[in-house]
């Protein structure tokens, strides 16, 4: 089976790190390809064309933005035969909606994960649809094909080890008993770390030695850098985030909207507590994060929270995350495609 995963933002982040990680996973057993803007090829840490699989062949698509949709959909029509192609985010969709242009390569199969929520403009051409959570379902049209396979852990991601905290923590200075309470992710307003920042701010005196560190590059990192105090680690973009976590006694999520949060798998991989506010991910994931939600946009209850996991430190957690298998979840994919061909099989035959 030839499959054609395509993404076409620059930098490097949840979506693309879902896309990425199938892509080098379905190419062990399949012939699989890879569509990216030619910005994605950049040489630095946020880009993604050096995390991928040499098994995993790859095209540019080198094109100014406004033309970069149209683009594509050549592209993707020159390309030899594919069976599927699988896309990610708005302008990967938008250009397979553009059915002429895809010629010999019209009738292969198209489908998309929804990342972030059903957009009929986007979503709309499509042949089959991958939510990533439960609550994205009710949005979906009845006449629409979709199927709900929840995000993974990668095991392939290295793990951080002992060493590697005790390495990250003597960089920042921070003693043994100081506790280092962590945010993890892209820095944008959807993220709500101006509410986390107050929060913090307003932990004075805080209840025992803590520091506060958000990990990630984005938009919004200049702001909240400004309304942080200088004591608050924020490193910008990391290409290892396990290291950060590894390091962390305590993940914090503010986040206003978080339409999965492969976030949480990964903290709670590493063991730790979690405080999180009330978004569509935090929900699905309740049953684990073993703590309640928080009203998001809320900084005084947020402060209550952190004051109580300071001064009441549970230690580090066992989850159960075997449901979150990454090879269980590519096959359930693998499957979905197979489906959606045999479905689609007298219409393929009549062209």
């Amino acid at each position: 089976m030839h499959i054609c995963h395509v993404i076409l933002t620059d930098s490097f982040a949840g979506s693309e790190r879902y896309a990425i990680d199938l892509a080098n996973r379905q190419a062990v057993d399949h012939d699989v390809s890879i569509v990216l803007s030619k910005g994605a090829t950049d040489d630095r840490p946020d880009a993604l064309a050096h995390r991928l699989s040499p098994a995993v062949r790859q095209y540019h698509v080198d094109a100014w933005k406004p033309f970069r949709t149209r683009a594509t959909a050549k592209l993707l029509g020159a390309l030899p035969h594919v069976d599927v192609f699988h896309a990610h985010l708005s302008q990967a969709c938008k250009s397979l909606s553009l059915q002429r242009l895809l010629k010999d390569n019209a009738d292969a199969a198209k489908i998309a994960t929804l990342h972030i929520h059903y957009k009929k403009q986007q979503h709309g051409a499509m042949d089959g649809l991958i939510a990533i959570a439960p609550w994205q379902t009710s949005a979906i049209p009845g006449d629409r094909d979709f199927v709900q396979i929840d995000n993974w852990l990668s095991p392939t991601v290295k793990e951080a080890n002992r060493q590697d905290r005790e390495e990250l923590r003597a960089q920042l200075g921070l003693s043994p008993e100081t506790l280092l309470v962590g945010a993890l992710g892209r820095v944008e307003h959807s993220k709500g770390h101006a509410t986390l920042i107050d929060a913090w701010t307003a932990l004075s005196p805080h209840p025992r030695q803590a520091r506060l560190a958000i990990v990630g590059g984005g938009r919004e990192w200049k702001k909240i850098r400004a309304l942080a105090s200088a004591d608050v680690v924020m490193p910008g973009f990391s290409a290892r985030p396990e290291k950060w976590m590894a390091a962390f006694d305590v993940f914090v999520s503010s986040a206003l909207s978080e339409p999965f949060g492969l976030v949480f798998l990964e903290a709670m991989s590493a063991g730790l507590p979690i405080i999180a506010s009330d978004s569509e991910g935090a929900r699905h994931l309740s049953r684990l994060i073993r703590s309640s939600l928080l009203p998001a946009g809320d900084s005084n209850i947020l402060k209550e929270a952190l004051q109580s996991v300071i001064g009441n430190y549970p230690g580090r957690i066992t989850y159960d995350l075997g449901e979150f298998d990454a090879k269980r979840k590519s096959d359930q994919i693998i499957e979905y495609y197979k489906y959606t061909l045999k479905k689609m099989a007298p219409r393929r035959s009549r062209q």
